[in-house]
């Protein structure tokens, strides 16, 4: 989930196969994705470099999956750390908890299961303060925007675009998701794309007294895929 800014992700495989599609999807979900292929890579992003969650497979050439885990451990206490490996017998499991992962994640996984993985143990490394969370009133069709009174009303296209993205676990949506709000009767190819760019435009013409720098796009392009929310919003 995008909120105030991008979560930064580091994945660690020598499966470049596997780690194209991985970077593909994250990306998609609103991740910012770096990719590597060793362990002494690893080691080198973060001394020049940050990222928020590490993502781990055991099996690699030179420097084990568990001797960059422990590294990164010690170096970095508050970092995220995800081993996902094909090993799975306990023993593996245990080593790599005990060279400090918090999460271990048997291969294949699917990606929705490691977005949700990934922003679960960002929520913990950095717990959600509320203050900059808008308040949606979906039956009301209403927003209120974070540390204010006002209430902000929304026709019938905006409210249904926030309670489709609020559904969405990676708060995006595809060009034909929102080509159906505007018009579910007219097939998304004959829904010009500056049909969607107005409604946007509308919104954050409308929300712009309250967004921050940050999210001041409100609702921000996801190339080859569609639109993803800038901002955290809870439903009610």
């Amino acid at each position: 989930m995008s909120t105030l800014r991008k979560i930064s992700v580091l994945l660690l495989d020598d499966d470049l196969s596997l780690s194209e599609e991985l970077n593909i999807y994250l990306t998609h979900a609103g991740f910012q994705v770096t990719c590597v292929a060793s362990g002494p890579a690893a080691i080198n992003f973060y001394l020049e470099n940050t990222a928020d969650i590490a993502i781990i497979d055991l099996n690699l050439p030179g420097q084990t999956g568990l001797s960059v885990s422990r590294e990164l451990r010690k170096k970095y206490p508050s970092l995220g750390l995800i081993v996902l490996t094909a090993r799975t017998s306990p023993v593996d499991r245990i080593n790599s908890y005990e060279s400090g992962a918090d999460f271990y994640l048997a291969k294949p996984v699917s990606g929705l299961e490691l977005t949700h993985v990934i922003r679960s143990l960002y929520k913990r490394i950095f717990p959600d303060t509320r203050e900059n969370v808008w308040q949606f009133y979906s039956t009301q069709s209403a927003i209120k925007p974070p540390g204010a009174e006002t209430i902000i009303k929304l026709t019938s296209n905006e409210a249904e675009l926030l309670r489709r993205f609020a559904a969405n676990p990676n708060l995006t949506l595809t060009i034909e998701e929102i080509s159906t709000i505007i018009n579910p009767k007219v097939d998304f190819n004959h829904i010009e794309k500056h049909n969607i760019e107005a409604l946007i435009s509308r919104m954050r013409k409308k929300f712009s007294p309250w967004l921050s720098e940050t999210d001041s796009r409100l609702v921000q392009s996801v190339r080859n895929y569609g639109y993803q929310l800038s901002i955290d919003i809870e439903r009610h």
